[in-house]
């Protein structure tokens, strides 16, 4: 049972006003764990009630609060996963460049067979798919007409649009090695 007190300034006539503010204030209260109507006691069909007739002094009224069982409002579906997508059409895109990349090697064992490297590419994909920039860490084994060769094809790939429009960072860390006879390329 909820009890209120009226402020003296409120000793004017009852009202439904003072009754709807009562009823609102009520609710707003954080309700206790158990529940506030007894279970012997027949559910009311609205929220809230009161137990006795308007007076004519608000502070000797007594309201009581019923909260029914609280619904969930069923949300919108989330959209689909765009990021794997977005992983997965890099993916493509980087196989398709493979042959490319390892003719970029390739040049360099010519000149140094046992160049090796480990590289991260960052590339920057604008909102039409078209890559925007390129940046390299590492490879410096390798040497800079093998890097410039590696960049240049990273920079005519086309990936998917990102959904939304913006633009998308794909970070790519790979290893150029010579494959030793027993594995599989």
């Amino acid at each position: 049972m909820m009890h209120r007190t009226a402020s003296p300034m409120h000793s004017l006539r009852f009202s439904g006003a003072i009754m709807t503010c009562c009823l609102a204030v009520g609710c707003a209260t954080a309700s206790p764990p158990t529940p506030l109507v007894p279970a012997a006691s027949p559910a009311p069909s609205s929220s809230a009630v009161t137990d006795s007739a308007p007076s004519e002094d608000p502070a000797g009224v007594e309201c009581k609060l019923y909260c029914e069982a609280p619904r969930m409002i069923p949300r919108v579906a989330p959209e689909p996963d765009y990021t794997q997508r977005e992983i997965d059409n890099a993916n493509g895109v980087l196989a398709s460049m493979s042959d490319d990349l390892l003719g970029c090697y390739k040049k360099r064992l010519r000149v140094s067979p046992g160049a090796h490297a480990a590289i991260t590419v960052d590339i920057l994909v604008g909102s039409d798919g078209h890559v925007r920039n390129v940046d390299t860490t590492g490879g410096a084994v390798l040497g800079a007409v093998t890097m410039a060769c590696i960049v240049h094809r990273i920079d005519k790939g086309v990936f998917e649009p990102p959904h939304g429009g913006g633009t998308i960072h794909v970070q790519v860390p790979f290893t150029l090695r010579v494959a030793a006879d027993d594995e599989q390329t």
